[in-house]
């Protein structure tokens, strides 16, 4: 297979046979977005795939060890980790990316700035959260959990959480410079470490065994993400900031942006930890919430690819949301929210089809997450929408619009979760998860289409019409007794879901369209 050739790792120098040195002659530059997108998407993919197919199976190794009661304890101790990871680095990973994409060829002593500003925070609150975490296990296993034998692994976890979020940190550093290859051949590695690590670790220990199984892999990716970090700032030859004093002069110019990306991401982490309590907490809850997390690890086979494209189409998005390039970002915008809408509706649709087959796969006592996968699947497409739609609106600088949509979705969510799960169990978390993506969704494209005029409602309209046509359609096919004319009406269905996705490759050529806006 032909590897593309990484141009940014290896970029060119203009001297213009100029004899003084200036900043502007040592700034690497970057080839057209076009190229540009083509390949981060394609390093990309090639080490996120290989990431996270080992990855899921390294999860379904894990359920099978410990049974639909203990991964039910392993997922709440995960939730827990994701409710103290937002205070760990205050969700600091999209300011890196959008102020260092922002600033590295223009201003790159201020890019210098934020830069050292940004991580040092983020790890500051890393050490931090990471030490609380670990000193009040106890009291949230026994008095929240009502759990107190979890609090061994618990405290485990708070080592995993520090490492989890140190090599956040430096994966953002990474991708704000556009270096994918690094960051595509670090997932490799660790894709392959990942079962070689946490499998005999979970057959050693159990569920303490897990987490530090998970802590040692996390160390493992830290340390080659710091790595390449400092490579990164050799070829891009950023040095120490001039004063101490000018590092921390930024913070006021960075906290309007950053204050509400906190808010977001704190939002959404915690009522995805509250209403997986509420799911917990009932009588039977360490085995509903077992199922429900079986049934939710299948979102990382779907959401791959569109959030590779999203992920890739974040810092360019954010070097072209500048006034003089409005044509530009509204272009890439929408290809890339067309671009995640194709890829992800066929998926889904034979995710809902074929999701008993699915489920059976962790094993005979995970059967019932076959009814909790389709309403799954559903919440699945609407994130990788409201994911694609954040990312060009932080690009655009409308942090406060995604705080809005983070408190619209935390509403929906927490009240049907409240009102639901403690009577019909997983399915209802299931459900009320995808009311708030579709509220958080609805919220997000109200800037979009007002402000920048990005999005034609009428034009955006027939694929919203026969996506949920055809999601309905096979939640009611779902529902049916097995037969020939169920399966033969649910794969008819199914091949309605490929329309957006010929009709975006026929009737427009993406990457020309892309192409259109050069630097």
């Amino acid at each position: 297979m032909t590897v593309p050739h990484d141009s940014q790792n290896e970029p060119a120098l203009s001297n213009a046979g100029s004899s003084e040195t200036s900043a502007e002659s040592e700034t690497p530059v970057l080839p057209t977005v076009a190229k540009r997108a083509f390949q981060g998407t394609a390093w990309t993919i090639i080490g996120t795939a290989s990431w996270r197919l080992l990855s899921m199976v390294a999860t379904v190794s894990i359920a099978r060890i410990l049974g639909a009661n203990q991964f039910g304890e392993f997922a709440i101790i995960q939730a827990t980790i994701e409710i103290f990871s937002v205070f760990a680095a205050l969700n600091i990973g999209s300011t890196i990316v959008k102020y260092v994409a922002d600033y590295r060829t223009s201003d790159r002593e201020r890019a210098t700035r934020v830069l050292y500003l940004t991580v040092g925070l983020g790890i500051g609150m890393d050490v931090i959260a990471s030490l609380c975490m670990f000193a009040f296990s106890g009291p949230i296993c026994e008095s929240y959990l009502n759990n107190a034998a979890l609090a061994p692994a618990m405290q485990i976890g708070s080592i995993a959480l520090f490492f989890t979020m140190f090599a956040s940190i430096l994966e953002a550093v990474l991708v704000a410079f556009e270096r994918f290859r690094q960051v595509a051949i670090i997932n490799m590695i660790r894709g392959i470490a990942t079962p070689l690590i946490l499998i005999p670790a979970t057959l050693s220990g159990g569920l303490a065994g897990a987490f530090w199984g998970l802590s040692l892999l996390l160390l493992f990716v830290s340390a080659m993400s710091a790595k390449s970090v400092i490579s990164t700032l050799q070829l891009w030859k950023i040095g120490r900031p001039r004063s101490i004093r000018s590092v921390f002069a930024e913070i006021d110019s960075l906290w309007q942006f950053t204050a509400p990306i906190f808010v977001s991401g704190l939002l959404i982490t915690w009522s995805h930890f509250q209403a997986r309590a509420m799911l917990f907490s009932r009588p039977d809850g360490d085995g509903e919430l077992g199922i429900f997390t079986a049934a939710n690890t299948w979102r990382t086979a779907v959401i791959f690819l569109p959030n590779v494209i999203s992920r890739v189409f974040f810092p360019i998005m954010s070097s072209r949301s500048a006034s003089e390039h409005t044509d530009s970002f509204a272009r890439i915008t929408q290809v890339n929210l067309q671009l995640s809408w194709a890829i992800a509706f066929p998926l889904c649709a034979l995710s809902i089809v074929f999701a008993e087959p699915m489920a059976l796969i962790f094993g005979e006592n995970f059967a019932r997450a076959g009814d909790v996968i389709p309403i799954i699947i559903i919440s699945v497409f609407l994130f990788v929408i409201q994911f694609s739609l954040q990312h060009a609106t932080t690009s655009a600088g409308y942090a406060w619009t995604n705080m809005l949509a983070a408190i619209g979705l935390s509403a929906v969510y927490l009240t049907t979760a409240w009102r639901f799960v403690p009577s019909h169990g997983a399915i209802a978390l299931a459900s009320a998860q995808s009311l708030g993506y579709l509220t958080a969704v609805l919220i997000l494209f109200t800037p979009l289409i007002l402000s920048r005029n990005v999005f034609d409602p009428v034009q955006l309209a027939p694929a919203a019409i026969l996506t949920a046509a055809v999601f309905s359609m096979l939640i009611w096919l779902h529902a049916q007794p097995s037969s020939a004319w169920v399966w033969t009406t649910a794969v008819c269905t199914c091949l309605m879901s490929f329309v957006p996705c010929v009709w975006l490759f026929r009737k427009h050529s993406v990457f020309q369209r892309v192409s259109g806006a050069v630097i």
